[in-house]
């Protein structure tokens, strides 16, 4: 496993903030709701089971450094998570930001993720959610988050390392991105120079409880660069944090959403597919009062604070809550075997 140090943060590997980069051989099956990626070998389908996958390792990004490396967490191991092979810890303290990165030998798919806003500063977070203020993004004319952009930035050149030592090490045959809450706004921003850096490599995209990262002319940048059809952002229910920054400062979505929800009159989650506009009057924009911190760390069901280190401690993502607490039913449960501890790879020579 490979850490960095550098004058801008402690050992890198633990922060605020968790992305998953991820080369996927398969990333859903067919005929379970609309096709969402851009060229055809990057082309997304919503299934339940790719949710979950992908699930797992946005909050194995909430886990400590020993529990990643080791692959053995509430998370790690299950829903097709099985063969991954972490061999990267990627952070900054100044920006409290935290990643990792690795490769997914069954699939072919390398991972890097992102972990969100940790639970001692949530509430913090969504307040500036509110009065968010937006910077240019450098080298391209549209704006993002100034928030959002900093904690990429901070992580930028070694998730650049990390993701070139994969590619040389296993040749992956697809990248998936992937990250909850902040993470997946840091998903968001990184998605783009990852595809510009890979070439052909097909990049996908997975979040959950993404907020709005930029305005208009981003969500544009973003569709030319990926198209409509390489993006799954699962919103879910009530959760407000999807609604933030809102769009009366300029925010706007980037698609595709899928919309994890009970219809009125049913007891049962559906999950619809949106259009591609980013914001879907149809979809979680139909919430007259979306405010619902529950629903945003409970996503398909399943409990994002369930990291508790071997000691019975919390992790930094964590507010202690016994990790057997889930909800949602089905859509909660968590099934596979875990590997316990897997290879790991050193390498500190590789440079982008």
């Amino acid at each position: 496993m490979l850490a960095w140090r550098d004058r801008g943060s402690r050992r890198l590997g633990v922060g605020c903030v968790m992305m998953t980069v991820a080369w996927v051989a398969v990333c859903g099956s067919a005929g379970e709701g609309a096709g969402v990626g851009g060229q055809d070998e990057a082309r997304l389908t919503w299934s339940k089971a790719s949710g979950l996958h992908a699930l797992m390792y946005a909050y194995t990004a909430y886990c400590t450094e020993a529990q990643v490396t080791a692959w053995s967490c509430r998370y790690c191991g299950h829903h097709g998570t099985e063969s991954f092979i972490p061999m990267y810890i990627i952070a900054n303290a100044t920006h409290n930001s935290f990643g990792f990165v690795g490769y997914e030998r069954e699939t072919g798919t390398a991972i890097v993720s992102f972990r969100g806003t940790v639970m001692t500063s949530l509430k913090n977070w969504i307040s500036d959610l509110v009065s968010a203020e937006m910077v240019p993004l450098p080298g391209t004319g549209v704006y993002v988050g100034e928030g959002f952009l900093h904690a990429w930035l901070s992580v930028r050149a070694q998730v650049h390392i990390a993701v070139r030592s994969v590619m040389d090490t296993h040749s992956p045959q697809r990248i998936l991105v992937t990250g909850h809450s902040l993470g997946a706004a840091l998903a968001t921003l990184a998605v783009l120079d990852i595809k510009a850096a890979v070439g052909n490599v097909p990049v996908n995209v997975i979040t959950f409880g993404d907020p709005r990262v930029g305005d208009a002319s981003f969500a544009k940048h973003y569709v030319r660069t990926l198209g409509t059809d390489s993006t799954i952002r699962v919103t879910w229910k009530h959760d407000l944090v999807p609604h933030l920054p809102p769009e009366a400062l300029g925010f706007v979505h980037v698609p595709t959403e899928v919309w994890g929800h009970v219809p009125e009159g049913s007891r049962n989650v559906n999950y619809t597919v949106c259009d591609g506009s980013g914001e879907d009057p149809y979809c979680s924009d139909s919430v007259a009062f979306p405010a619902s911190v529950f629903d945003h760390l409970h996503y398909m069901g399943i409990y994002e604070n369930g990291c508790i280190d071997v000691s019975g401690g919390s992790t930094s993502g964590s507010s202690g809550t016994s990790s057997s607490s889930t909800s949602g039913g089905a859509d909660g449960e968590i099934v596979g075997g875990g590997r316990g501890r897997v290879p790991v790879v050193d390498r500190r020579s590789e440079m982008w």
